[in-house]
């Protein structure tokens, strides 16, 4: 540290100037080194320095502490206005899952297909799909679908709904294991000396809420086909942090063309 002994000038308006100093990079400009910045008390020394009046000073110094104690009211009030802004999102994001956002839409479409029926044809289709693929599997390796094979498919746990609030008549609860394609995915890791060229891929320190950069703003690594297949993304894949603080953890984006093509 340097100790500035002020003399003809207060403390107060010396703050006020270094402050500016720091904020406006003026020290920067007069501090030397590359990485590490060094102000040597030399340097320092011989920077100039606007003098004003004493009585000026305490002026200046009386009216910028007004400025700033009205600043800080205001970023008090932005704080309280965002932590207001959190809630309102979470409580229209709970009301949104819960169908109070379409209390009325319903009462004018009460012919809609319920999401019991919807739910239903969902599993049905995802059943058709693995006896489909079974078949697909046998024909290739040109053998007889054995007896009973069809008895090995495993149906999607439905949630235990005993704890759960009543919903509306349209609605249902599902699991979320009987509204995916295919079971969840983690991501892939590699190593550094995988890193360079390849396929562009998705990482912790790209994810965002809201990322809206595309393929040319990540990294690449080199990986095999097989990898590609696994880890490959498609437009509406939805991501989920799954690692991070509690702040970031279960963060969702859905992948749309500009992050296209990519492995997560």
């Amino acid at each position: 540290m340097i100790r500035f002994r002020p003399t003809a000038v207060s403390s107060k308006f010396a703050l006020v100037a270094f402050q500016h100093f720091a904020r406006n990079s003026v020290f920067a400009q007069v501090a030397k080194g590359v990485g590490i910045h060094h102000l040597s008390a030399e340097r320092f020394a011989s920077m100039p320095f606007l003098l004003p009046p004493q009585v000026e000073q305490q002026r200046i110094v009386a009216k910028i502490e007004e400025l700033f104690s009205d600043l800080d009211a205001g970023v008090a009030a932005l704080k309280r206005a965002k932590a207001n802004l959190k809630r309102y999102r979470a409580s229209v994001l709970k009301a949104a899952v819960e169908g109070k956002l379409t209390e009325a839409w319903r009462v004018e479409h009460p012919d809609t297909e319920p999401a019991s029926t919807l739910l239903e044809r969902i599993l049905t289709e995802r059943r058709q799909k693995w006896e489909t693929d079974q078949l697909a599997k046998f024909a290739a390796t040109k053998r007889e679908p054995p007896k009973n094979w069809r008895e090995k498919y495993v149906e999607p746990t439905p949630p235990d709904t005993t704890n759960l609030p009543k919903l509306t008549d349209s609605w249902c609860w599902a699991s979320v294991e009987q509204l995916l394609k295919e079971n969840p995915q983690n991501g892939a890791y590699y190593s550094k000396s995988k890193y360079g060229s390849g396929d562009p891929i998705i990482r912790i320190d790209d994810y965002q809420q809201f990322w809206s950069r595309g393929v040319d703003s990540l990294k690449r690594v080199n990986i095999s086909d097989a990898d590609r297949t696994i880890y490959g993304l498609s437009e509406n894949d939805i991501l989920v942090n799954r690692v991070n603080s509690l702040s970031h953890l279960g963060k969702a984006i859905v992948i749309g063309k500009q992050h296209l093509p990519a492995i997560f």
